[in-house]
């Protein structure tokens, strides 16, 4: 019996394990306006579905100092297969974000760091359902790229 409970425990435990995923953005700065004007950057996360179903992904969202400002009314987003979109974590740029404009954005409640941070999101899978990049504009001319943390797994296709 002792062996059976071990087996149903381990089993469930590497289950649980195959069955979160997540992809982080370990720090961005979000704090230009959509001009590209001020100070800062425009900070755009790049999310790509690599499956043919949609993937529900939970966003929370941390200042610099580790605080969570995660929106508490709105931190999902469904994202349609073979789908790949870009959103600003804090402004809201509707121009340049497309249908990005819909994901939920950090709260600014709670923080005096407005519009950088960092973002974790989540979802339920084997980890290679999404894959990720963040692109930072400075100004109108200087540009920086990173792959997120998490998404090495899946191959990235150029854009």
């Amino acid at each position: 019996m002792k062996k059976l409970l071990t087996v149903a425990l381990v089993g469930l435990a590497v289950s649980g394990i195959a069955l979160a995923a997540s992809l982080s953005v370990p720090f961005f700065n979000d704090m230009s306006a959509n001009d590209g004007s001020g100070p800062g950057a425009k900070a755009f996360v790049g999310v790509k579905n690599t499956t043919d179903a949609p993937v529900e992904f939970t966003l929370t969202y941390y200042d610099p100092d580790g605080v969570n400002v995660t929106p508490t009314d709105h931190n999902t987003f469904i994202l349609s297969a073979q789908r790949g979109i870009g959103f600003r974590p804090y402004a809201n740029d509707p121009d340049d974000e497309g249908v990005g404009a819909e994901v939920p954005n950090m709260s600014p409640e709670g923080t005096t760091k407005y519009g950088r941070g960092s973002v974790l999101i989540t979802w339920f899978g084997t980890g290679t359902e999404l894959i990720g990049r963040v692109t930072e504009v400075w100004g109108n001319v200087d540009r920086n790229s990173y792959v997120m943390p998490g998404s090495w797994a899946a191959p990235i296709q150029p854009e």
